[in-house]
């Protein structure tokens, strides 16, 4: 197993392939956190903070948009109120992707629409998210750094 960055790669054992090889299934682990569309901001703010999250499902049962970090800068920034329902805020417009893509398509698909954050599933059956920081140590650990 390549050697990780600061402990941040030990989730990630995928030193035998090269990023191409990768699928984003091997990027997969840990809970993704959804949260109540009536949580307020600074409640999900502080969730985030705690789990070292960068981006929550935003839903009731049902996954009905995201909240990221970014979301809570710029609501921030414009002066919401700090007991904004984060339903309020969240996007609605999920990018989707298959466990089966490769890791260096879906790279490629985060840069082009300038994301951070992908579905892993389709609309109705969510297994997971994948963000940036996770491609990020994926081609670490694929380096050998």
């Amino acid at each position: 197993m390549a050697t990780s960055l600061l402990g941040l790669c030990d989730n990630y054992p995928m030193s035998d392939f090269e990023p191409d090889q990768l699928t984003i299934s091997s990027l997969l682990g840990g809970d993704f956190v959804q949260v109540s569309s009536a949580a307020t901001l600074v409640e999900v703010a502080q969730r985030m903070t705690d789990e070292g999250i960068s981006a929550v499902g935003v839903g009731d049962g049902e996954l009905l948009g995201v909240l990221t970090e970014r979301d809570v800068v710029r609501a921030v920034a414009a002066g919401r109120d700090p007991e904004t329902k984060v339903g309020d805020l969240a996007e609605t417009e999920l990018v989707w992707t298959s466990p089966d893509s490769p890791v260096d398509e879906v790279a490629e698909e985060m840069m082009n629409h300038w994301i951070r954050h992908v579905f892993v599933g389709h609309p109705g059956e969510l297994l997971g998210i994948v963000s940036i920081r996770d491609l990020l140590i994926a081609y670490i650990n694929t380096a050998g750094i």
